[in-house]
């Protein structure tokens, strides 16, 4: 019987064979379909490469390789793609993920930071709150009794404030260095938070969303909002949200994000909005025929044939205006060639300041709006 090896040389020779856009990627896509039908993480499949296969384990390596060979990508085929940091869930209902889109989480990240409590800081705890909460009853009803007693004793108010004067300034000079870090502790604890809503429209896996609020969910109250016309893609957002711990944080929508009366709750409280619109102009020749046939045609195509690919550009970019507060952001994706219209867009959506950003390959792929 062939070995975990041999059938992955195999594997990779048939992509190559086959000369065409889906065998760019031949030798990791072999490693990772393999992989997944013997349930081996990428390492193992190099650890075990002497390892034989029997033949329930070769059918199942057949059945993947099959699928790939029909032009469907990989992470449908494995229901995953990586991201920024995570490894996100993905199905047919959502758009795969891609290296570019990660300038927007980078940007994000950047915008927040001044918004942000300092590193370190930990949130109060609801005990930590109740027992400060007790502890100030406790001193204040000291307090009256005492002034009560002095009262009775014929003691003067300005006495009483003088003393307590001299009593904090020497409480405060003479702490023991051990309790003088336990008030440091405490007082880092109470470090307010700020509240950071986020916004992201047609969502999909929620992959730009989740990676923003999963770096600032230690330093900030973070509200997740996620926008998707399909309830399906809605889901697998949801599902991820899951996966991160960040379910109590979010709110999910099922709905068009062109559509105003969907947020009417949130306008001019968001301080971030992200968006990965659909920009393809349906006319396009570029588009790569695993695309055209296996990604959601709602969450690429814009518009009429010859229409530039911006009509749900123009339209998310109104609802991002009336979501945003005073210091509201937005960050939008565009398509390669769109930046001179999107620009042109966005101004007359109001935004005070637009500019536009290039992606690695010097290609303007991100429109970055602001208010204030």
């Amino acid at each position: 019987m062939p070995t975990v090896g041999e059938i992955v040389k195999k594997t990779t020779e048939f992509f190559l064979a086959k000369n065409d856009e889906t065998s760019q990627s031949a030798r990791l896509d072999s490693e990772l379909l393999i992989g997944r039908a013997l349930g081996l993480e990428r390492l193992q499949v190099f650890l075990k490469h002497d390892q034989a296969l029997n033949e329930e384990q070769l059918e199942k390596c057949r059945a993947l390789v099959r699928r790939r060979s029909k032009g469907e990508p990989v992470a449908y085929i494995l229901g995953e793609k990586g991201f920024y940091k995570h490894n996100f869930e993905v199905s047919s209902a959502t758009l795969i993920p891609r290296p570019e889109t990660e300038m927007l989480v980078t940007r994000a990240l950047e915008i927040l930071e001044p918004k942000l409590a300092p590193r370190g800081v930990r949130p109060k705890s609801p005990i930590q709150l109740e027992i400060a909460a007790a502890a100030a009853r406790r001193d204040e009803a000291d307090r009256t009794a005492a002034l009560a007693e002095a009262a009775h004793l014929g003691i003067d108010k300005d006495e009483i404030a003088n003393a307590e004067k001299a009593n904090a300034f020497f409480d405060a000079n003479n702490v023991p260095q051990d309790e003088m870090s336990l008030s440091v502790s405490i007082a880092s604890v109470e470090v307010k938070r700020p509240r950071i809503t986020i916004v992201d429209l047609g969502c999909g896996s929620g992959c730009i969303g989740l990676s923003v609020a999963d770096e600032i969910k230690d330093r900030a109250d973070v509200h997740l909002v996620f926008v998707d016309i399909s309830s399906a893609a809605i889901e697998i957002a949801k599902r991820n949200t899951i996966k991160l711990g960040l379910l109590e944080l979010s709110t999910f929508i099922v709905g068009d994000a062109g559509d105003d009366s969907v947020f009417a709750e949130l306008n001019g409280s968001v301080d971030l909005v992200v968006a990965n619109p659909p920009y393809i102009d349906p006319a396009d020749t570029r588009v790569q025929e695993a695309v055209k046939l296996f990604e959601p045609h709602s969450a690429l195509f814009a518009g009429e044939a010859g229409e530039e690919g911006v009509a749900e550009i123009r339209r998310w970019s109104i609802v991002a205006k009336l979501l945003a507060s005073d210091s509201g952001y937005a960050l939008f994706e565009i398509g390669d060639g769109q930046g001179p219209v999107a620009f042109d867009i966005f101004k007359r959506a109001g935004w005070d300041h637009v500019r536009l950003a290039r992606d690695l390959s010097n290609r303007e792929r991100m429109v970055e709006v602001a208010n204030g």
